[in-house]
């Protein structure tokens, strides 16, 4: 991977003076992508949008540097080392927009890959992807942490890439079949449906009987299991569930929730 790729978002969330140059980096950037896709080997359109998402990252624009690198993830040839760049990319995003267990998970099985294989990232892109994690891992309970941690050596190849690009739980990469579980506990789809209806969580949780603590917890496993963002796609996920008559599973009171 060029340096330059990592280079590009030195001084990740610096304002001011740098703000004109990455933006005409970024449209530089654009305009030459059609050309590398077409011309150039297949690693150069990866290392290419990873330099794009890290300079929109710098730019505060984290919408176009999650599209840049997933881009740039798809466009890694298979089972290539060069894929750790854009998933570290998506890790930065993640961190920044609050989603630890993500960031912490793609970061971590990156890292991890990267022990395996002997390949360091560039210094400067390393220390990028640690400070941005370390930043989100302030605000999130230590335990959890350690859990997202723990679960990352299950994430590797297809299912690391998946995950990555925020495929459905329930149609992993290069699947066919969806998976043979529910991809929720009765009580997270019980609680999706709420979101369906509008509910808010103080609202979801005095339907319950719970607290909006536990409701905001189910809420963080939904989107997790379902690669899901918002409450908008968790209440269109609920409302496809009940449209194809999937069942969920039966006894909210197994999940042992407070």
């Amino acid at each position: 991977m060029p340096e330059v790729g990592a280079s590009a978002g030195r001084g990740v969330g610096d304002r001011g003076r740098e703000a004109t140059p990455r933006r005409d980096a970024c449209r530089l950037m654009e305009d030459c992508l059609p050309v590398i896709r077409d011309e150039a080997p297949r690693r150069h359109p990866c290392a290419a949008l990873h330099t794009t998402g890290a300079l929109h990252v710098a730019l505060g624009d984290l919408d176009a540097a999650e599209a840049a690198f997933a881009d740039g993830l798809r466009a890694a040839p298979p089972n290539s080392l060069h894929a750790l760049y854009p998933v570290e990319g998506l890790a930065v995003v993640a961190a920044k927009q609050g989603e630890v267990k993500r960031a912490v998970r793609l970061a971590a099985s990156a890292a991890a890959v990267r022990t395996r294989a002997g390949v360091p990232a560039e210094p400067e892109w390393q220390r990028q992807v640690h400070e941005a994690v370390a930043e989100a891992r302030r605000h999130r309970r230590a335990a959890s942490q350690n859990l997202a941690a723990a679960a990352a050596h299950r994430l590797d190849g297809d299912r690391l890439v998946a995950y990555a690009l925020r495929l459905s739980a329930r149609q992993p990469s290069g699947s066919g079949q969806g998976d043979s579980e529910p991809p929720l506990t009765a009580r997270e789809y019980q609680i999706a449906l709420l979101v369906a209806e509008g509910l808010s969580n103080r609202e979801a949780a005095e339907k319950l009987g719970r607290s909006t603590a536990t409701v905001a917890s189910h809420l963080n496993s939904i989107r997790d299991k379902l690669a899901l963002r918002s409450r908008t796609q968790i209440a269109l996920w609920a409302v496809a569930q009940l449209r194809d008559g999937d069942n969920p599973p039966s006894d909210p009171r197994q999940d042992g929730d407070s």
